[in-house]
C-alpha cells in the first residue's frame, strides 16, 4: 500500500489562496454595495433639506455710455433720467478731464449711487476710441450697447406720441436684445429747437431742456444714432455714434454705411427715438461749436457746402470766424440757428410736438429735479 503523500506546502497554499479569492471577492462587493447604499441615503437627506442653488446671474439687459467734458446744463438730467431706464449700476460716464467744480461734484454724487465714472486726458478727436475702448471692456457683460452724448435722452416713440414710461423703453430695448437681428440697430431722432425765453431771467426753469419750441418730426436715416449688440462680434463706435463697426461689417467703408441706400444692409429700425437738445443755451451751443469744429478738422479753409457731416456746425464755425468773431455775432449766429431750426418744424408739423406735457415722465423728471 502506497501512503498518499501530503502535498508540498507552497501547493498547499496556492489552494487556500485560490479558494479564498473568490470568497473576498464576495465580501468586497457586498461592502462596496452598503457604502454605495449609505450614500445615497445621506445624499437623499442633504438634498432634501439643502436650499437649492442660485440662479446663474443673467447679463444686464443694456449698459449706456457717454463721453463729455463739462456739461454743466445738461449733465445732471441725463445722469438722472439714464439711471431710471438703465439703473445708475449700468450707467458709464467717459470724462474728458472735466474742471468744473459743480459737474465733479455731481459725478461723483452719482458714482456713489453705482455710476461708473472713467477720467479721459486725451484729445477730444480721439473721443471714438477712448468711448469704444470704455464699451469694448463691457461687451461680455451685457446684451445691448448704448453710446450716447448727454444732450441725447431716449424714449420711445409710438403713432400717439413720445412715451417716456421707464418700463415700455426697456421692453423696447428687451425687443431687441432678444431677436435673432445680426445688424446694427438705429434710433430715430428728434432734434429740439431752442429753449423759450425765460419768463423771469431770475429763474432757471425755463432755461431747463424740457421746455422747448418743438422738436423736429422723426427721422430714421443712416445718419441718426446707433446702438448695438453686446458680446464679441462688437468693434467699436465713431466719433458721432453714427455708424460705427461690428466684426460682420468691418471691412465696409464708413462711406458704405452713410448711403441711405444701403440702411437695410447694415441697420435695423426700432421704436425708440432720441430727443436730441443740440440746442440747449446759448453758452453750451457757443462751446460745442468749437469743440465740434475739432472733432471734424474744420478750419476757415472748409467748404461746408461739400461737409457730409456736421455741416451745420461748420458753417457756425466760419460766421464765428474761428472763435474771432465779437460776442454780438455769435449771439446773432445762435438766433439765426434756433430760428432755421424751429421754421423746419413749422413747415413740416414738428411745432405741434411740444415737449412739456406730452413727454410726461421725462418732462416731470427734467423739471422738477433740482439743478
Amino acid at each position: 500500500m502506497h501512503r498518499r503523500t501530503p502535498p508540498a506546502r507552497h501547493d498547499v497554499e496556492a489552494g487556500l489562496r485560490k479558494e479564498a479569492r473568490p470568497r473576498g471577492r464576495r465580501r468586497r462587493l457586498k461592502e462596496f454595495a452598503l457604502v454605495l447604499a449609505s450614500a445615497g441615503a445621506v445624499y437623499a437627506v442633504s438634498s432634501a433639506t439643502a436650499p437649492p442653488a442660485p440662479p446663474a446671474p443673467q447679463r444686464p439687459l443694456a449698459k449706456v455710455f457717454a463721453f463729455h467734458r463739462d456739461e454743466e446744463f445738461l449733465l445732471g438730467d441725463w445722469l438722472r433720467w439714464h439711471c431710471m431706464v438703465f439703473g445708475c449700476g449700468n450707467v458709464i460716464v467717459v470724462d474728458h478731464a472735466s474742471t468744473n467744480t459743480k459737474v465733479l461734484a455731481l459725478l461723483d454724487a452719482y458714482a456713489k449711487r453705482g455710476v461708473t465714472v472713467e477720467t479721459f486726458s486725451g484729445a477730444f478727436g480721439e473721443k471714438a476710441e477712448a468711448l469704444s475702448r470704455a464699451m469694448r471692456e463691457r461687451a461680455h457683460e451685457a446684451k445691448l450697447l448704448v453710446p450716447l452724448d448727454v444732450d441725447e435722452f431716449v424714449v420711445l416713440e409710438t403713432s400717439a406720441g413720445f412715451v417716456a414710461d421707464p418700463q415700455r423703453i426697456q421692453r423696447a430695448f428687451a425687443a431687441a436684445a432678444d431677436s435673432t437681428e445680426p445688424r446694427k440697430f438705429k434710433f430715430a431722432s428728434r432734434v429740439a429747437a431752442c429753449p423759450a425765453p425765460p419768463a423771469n431771467s431770475a429763474t432757471f426753469i425755463e432755461r431747463r431742456p424740457a421746455v422747448v419750441r418743438a422738436f423736429s418730426p422723426p427721422t430714421q436715416t443712416a445718419m441718426a444714432k446707433t446702438f448695438f449688440r453686446g458680446g464679441p462680434d462688437f468693434v467699436g463706435t465713431d466719433q458721432g455714434n453714427h455708424f460705427g463697426r461690428v466684426r460682420r461689417d468691418n471691412a465696409s467703408s464708413q462711406d458704405a454705411m452713410i448711403d441711405n441706400r444701403n440702411f437695410d444692409r447694415f441697420f435695423a429700425r426700432t421704436p425708440l427715438t432720441l430727443l436730441h437738445f443740440s440746442m440747449p443755451d446759448f453758452d453750451t451751443w457757443h462751446a460745442k461749436v468749437f469743440k465740434r469744429a475739432t472733432a471734424y478738422g474744420f478750419s476757415m479753409k472748409t467748404q461746408c457746402g461739400g461737409v457730409r457731416r456736421g455741416q451745420r456746425y461748420c458753417r457756425s464755425y466760419k460766421t464765428l470766424r474761428g472763435g474771432g468773431a465779437p460776442r454780438a455775432v455769435a449771439r446773432t449766429e445762435y438766433a439765426d440757428v434756433c430760428g432755421a431750426i424751429a421754421a423746419q418744424q413749422r413747415e413740416t408739423g414738428g411745432a405741434r410736438q411740444r415737449l412739456q406735457g406730452d413727454l410726461g415722465g421725462l418732462a416731470d423728471v427734467l423739471l422738477r429735479a433740482p439743478r
